[in-house]
């Protein structure tokens, strides 16, 4: 996730500290020919992309000119989704709640599939937190809600998909 830095200590210090969450959708395809051509992450309300001021007392996010609602994901000559091997995909979000977000994923045969989740309250993206979802099997022209599966705290390691635990605030030595 990103971090930013404040120097500490006349220039001795640096302490590092994280601007976003991390959230994992899985995905299955509703036959070994289903081949994703691109997916769409947009909010309701707030920004998740683009260029942000940072407040490095509060580590609050101030979007400029060029921030926007929708990420966009495209994928080249297409990903194909497995019917029995989920394809997870990582997200990386600024912190906080942005009502309801929607994922659409569109295939290279033109079919369109749109699943959502809240981010309100204790659902919001929070910092150095992954936050997984109940696998979901394509299906053209469905709708439907995800349903997270966990949250954890912590460190992703994606090799082995193991959690390790990290602290919100790094302090480092110069």
């Amino acid at each position: 996730a990103p971090l930013y830095g404040v120097v500490v200590n006349k220039g001795e210090k640096i302490r590092l500290n994280h601007l976003g969450g991390v959230l994992r959708f899985n995905f299955l395809g509703a036959n070994d020919d289903t081949t994703l051509e691109s997916m769409t992450v947009s909010v309701e309300e707030g920004y998740i992309a683009g260029t942000f001021a940072v407040d490095f007392a509060t580590g609050a996010l101030t979007p400029q000119g060029s921030a926007t609602s929708t990420l966009e994901y495209l994928f080249g000559d297409g990903l194909t989704l497995s019917q029995t091997e989920t394809k997870s995909f990582y997200v990386v979000l600024p912190c906080g709640n942005f009502g309801v977000c929607s994922i659409e994923l569109r295939t290279a045969k033109g079919g369109r599939m749109e699943v959502r989740f809240n981010t309100a309250g204790d659902s919001g993206v929070k910092a150095v937190v992954v936050r997984e979802f109940r696998p979901v099997t394509f299906k053209h022209g469905a709708q439907c809600s995800l349903t997270p599966l966990n949250s954890e705290e912590g460190e992703l390691d994606i090799d082995d998909s193991s959690y390790a635990e990290r602290p919100k605030t790094i302090d480092g030595e110069w």
